[in-house]
């Protein structure tokens, strides 16, 4: 009798230590898992970028002004280019345009453009205007602001590479169009533009104090009321340099914020205090100015 006692006591102790480990490894097991809430908000912040790519053919670009310049279409090749032995550097007769159709709120991250520029004397240029809706319609040339071949080459065959871009699309606000101008003779002509996007995130780029910011960049009005935005969301801490050329045809009205003032050829003015900076070409029709815009200090 005495034995089957001693023998129960050590299997109740026995049973006990089970019970108890066994919970102690549940309970720690417990501790150590992340919670639901946790484990979405790691997943959610390691998804990767969406990017997409559309490619617009140069056939779906269409003269600009009633008065183009000849031009024609070679299907064979699928370039745009100019049927004309006048090189018209200003004004609106070269330019051909494409609407841009791209779904609501990714993110234009960059355009590449293809094509042949052999003509030393000439070159093409593409540009991304966004326009407002109905009423007072404005367009303005978003950064990139535009781009020349002749700048970087003049030899044949050519790839942009990726003109980089940062530009949340809107369509309840805005209408998006790409333009090409052709000033190149020769066979020279666009041949398609490759278009990428990213679908996560807002793709607003929040300035942080004490980073640097873009130097000196370049912008071009080829026509009266043409506005080219120069810079959005900086600090308003920033002093900008915005200059007009001296070759300039055009006085430029510059707008910074709600603000506005005129700037002559040849000259140069400073600001601060704003978060954003445009110039719009105020002068006759066909005429032109460019200039220079500089961030000198956040």
């Amino acid at each position: 009798m005495r034995r089957q006692l001693i023998l129960a006591a050590i299997l109740s102790s026995f049973l006990t230590v089970l019970l108890i480990g066994g919970t102690l490894l549940l309970f720690s097991g417990a501790l150590a898992a992340p919670s639901a809430e946790n484990s979405a908000v790691e997943l959610a912040q390691s998804s990767p970028n969406q990017i997409s790519y559309i490619s617009i053919s140069s056939m779906a670009f269409q003269p600009f002004s009633p008065r183009t310049l000849p031009y024609r279409r070679g299907f064979d090749e699928q370039i745009l280019a100019l049927d004309s032995t006048a090189r018209e550097a200003d004004g609106q007769n070269n330019w051909f345009i494409a609407p841009l159709y791209l779904p609501d709120n990714v993110t234009l991250t960059g355009i590449t453009f293809f094509g042949r520029d052999a003509d030393p004397n000439g070159w093409l240029e593409i540009a991304l205007w966004r326009c407002t809706h109905g009423g007072d319609v404005s367009c303005i040339n978003v950064p990139l602001s535009s781009y020349r071949t002749d700048e970087a080459f003049a030899g044949g065959v050519f790839d942009s590479g990726q003109i980089p871009l940062n530009e949340v699309v809107n369509n309840q606000l805005y209408s998006y169009t790409l333009a090409t101008r052709i000033v190149a003779l020769n066979d020279s002509g666009l041949r398609s533009v490759l278009v990428e996007t990213s679908s996560s995130g807002s793709g607003i780029i929040t300035p942080v104090p004490g980073t640097p910011l873009p130097g000196r960049t370049s912008w071009t009005l080829d026509n009266r009321n043409v506005t080219t935005q120069l810079a959005t969301g900086l600090p308003t801490s920033a002093v900008v340099q915005i200059c007009s050329n001296s070759n300039s045809s055009a006085n430029v009205e510059v707008r910074y914020g709600s603000n506005a003032s005129t700037l002559t050829p040849g000259n140069c003015a400073r600001f601060s205090g704003y978060s954003t900076y445009s110039v719009k070409n105020v002068g006759v029709y066909g005429s032109y100015a460019s200039g220079t815009f500089e961030v000198l200090s956040n």
